[in-house]
Parts: structure tokens; sequence; C-alpha cells
């Protein structure tokens, strides 16, 4: 029986590390299920959704791990303050959340499992502090690669403009700046409407479509209600797309080498092809890949083979 959407939420946890130096804190919402005794797994779900993405996961895997589904900063249930959005800083709030929510009392480190941009925020986690986590589940994960050496043009110089070429430089970045973020703005009062939400899951839900369902939308529509939603979709998007802090190549090699790392592939995913599991195996040469008849979402669209994937997958790590 699959998790039911409870607009009210289910737990919340004070994250105070969101900037300790002003005094800053934001409230993170998540949901526990499972032994308080069992190993513990961290689900994280990708771009505009929540914890429900995991409905059809945290159900099956409870019965043998204590599984943990939280919203990260932005997103879902959890607050939505007008910062600067990167993977380091949701790396960060997932440490602290393993460190203070998960690990006391957790009979081993945690595992980590994440969707898409959740898979990227994942990786950030397990890269910085390896003494919480033990391995990373991609599902389709988000990111970036670092771009080859020979992209950059031909006789390159990165030299110092002069104040009139300065001045003029600033004028465009800021129309441009501006122009982006009226259509970001414009983009987010589109997709925020329940029909359009329900076309763009379609989309990435190739292998069956009926699992995009009323529940499914109104859990991604609901949070878009909150007053500041438009302009923190406008600074992950802005943020995020285009030039962020690091790479996936960057992560992987900051991760820890006895570090699982498991592909689960939906190999119809319209967003992020196959090519990006290979780079990643061969970035990583040591990561398993379980290929998935589905799209973007496996972990949603073909829930059965992801729950036993990953059921396996905890098994093989207490080895």
């Amino acid at each position: 029986k699959p998790l039911t959407w409870r607009p009210t939420g289910h737990s919340y946890w004070t994250w105070k590390g969101l900037d300790p130096a002003k005094g800053k804190s934001a409230r993170v919402h998540y949901v526990a299920s499972g032994p308080e005794d069992g190993e513990p797994l961290v689900l994280v779900h990708g771009f505009g959704a929540s914890h429900f993405h995991w409905r059809y996961n945290i159900p099956e895997l409870s019965k043998t791990c204590r599984v943990y589904a939280v919203d990260l900063l932005g997103f879902g249930l959890s607050d939505k303050p007008l910062i600067e959005y990167t993977g380091e800083m949701w790396g960060r709030q997932l440490n602290d959340f393993m460190r203070e929510i998960v690990m006391p009392g957790a009979p081993t480190k945690a595992a980590l499992a994440g969707n898409s941009l959740g898979g990227f925020a994942a990786l950030a986690a397990a890269a910085a502090d390896p003494s919480l986590s033990r391995g990373v589940a991609l599902l389709n994960a988000a990111g970036k690669f670092r771009a080859p050496e020979d992209e950059s043009p031909e006789g390159f110089v990165d030299k110092v403009e002069e104040p009139i070429e300065r001045w003029a430089s600033a004028i465009r970045e800021n129309v441009v700046a501006l122009a982006q973020r009226a259509v970001l703005y414009g983009s987010f009062q589109l997709t925020r409407q329940p029909q359009r939400i329900k076309q763009v899951l379609e989309q990435v839900y190739p292998v069956d479509k009926s699992f995009v369902d009323d529940a499914l939308v109104e859990s991604i529509r609901a949070p878009a209600d909150d007053p500041n939603a438009a302009e923190v979709f406008y600074r992950i998007v802005s943020r995020n797309a285009v030039n962020p802090a690091k790479t996936l190549d960057d992560l992987l090699e900051e991760l820890c080498a006895d570090t699982d790392v498991l592909l689960l592939w939906g190999e119809q995913d319209p967003w992020i092809r196959p090519a990006a599991a290979d780079r990643i195996q061969a970035l990583r040469p040591s990561a398993s890949r379980v290929s998935l008849e589905a799209g973007h979402c496996p972990h949603d669209e073909t829930p059965g083979p992801v729950n036993a994937a990953l059921a396996d997958w905890m098994l093989s790590l207490k080895k």
C-alpha cells in the first residue's frame, strides 16, 4: 500500500546549519519508517518533487530497513528560504540530517539513494563526509560533467578588461539576468498548473503513464503555493543549470574509495540518457549497474524492480 499524500506532513527537524554565523535555521520535513534498529537508508527526491515521490518504496523497504525520506530545502514541505541553492548546501543539509536524526542509535552508517537532483545531492553529501554514509545509489542522477579541455576557444587568454568594457559587460549580464528571471517566473506560473504538471510527468514516465495520478500531481502542485516558491524556482534553475559549483566528475573524484556506488537507471529516460550512466561508470569503474525499463523516475514508474534492487544492495553492504 503506497504512502498517502499528507499536506500537513509527517515529521519535522530544525536544521540549524543553514547559516550558523547569522543564526539562520530552517524547518525540514521528513518521513521515518521501519524498525528503529534497522540499517538506515535515506531517500532523496528529485527536482520539483518531495518525499512523496518514494510513496511505493517506503512501505516495502521499511520492512527490513530504517527508511528516511527527506524533503530537500526549497522543495516539498520543507522551508523555502531566499538563499543560494547549491549541491554543496543540500549535501550539508543531508549530512547534518544524518548526523542528528539518522545516526544516533543506528547500527551502521547510512546508505543514500537519490533520484535526479537528489542523486547529485546524495553524491555531494557522501563526498563531503564519508564517516556518515557507506554507499550511494544513483537513480538517473542529474548533474553536469566536466567539459573537455579542448572545448575552450583556441588561444583564449583570461585578461583584465578596461573599465568601459567591464561596465558594458555588467550591463549585458544584468539585461540577460532580468530576461532570464522573467522567463523563469513565467515558466514557473505555467508549470505549476495541474494539467501542465501531468503533461511533463507523462513525458518522463514513457513506460507506464498510469503512475501519473492525481495524488502525485497534487504533491508537486501544493508546495508551489508557498509565497517564496517562484523565487526559489528561479534561484535553483539559474544557479545550477548553467554553471554549477561542482561537476559529477568532481564529486566522483572526491568520493571515498570505500563508498559503494550503485546505478539504477531508467533506460528510457528522455532527459538524462543512458550515456550519462555510461560516463559515471567510466569515472567510477567499481560502480555496479541495474538497467530498468523505465523513464526518468524508475522508483515510481517501476517500483517493484527498484525495491528489489535496493533491498539486495542493502544486503550486499553488510558483507
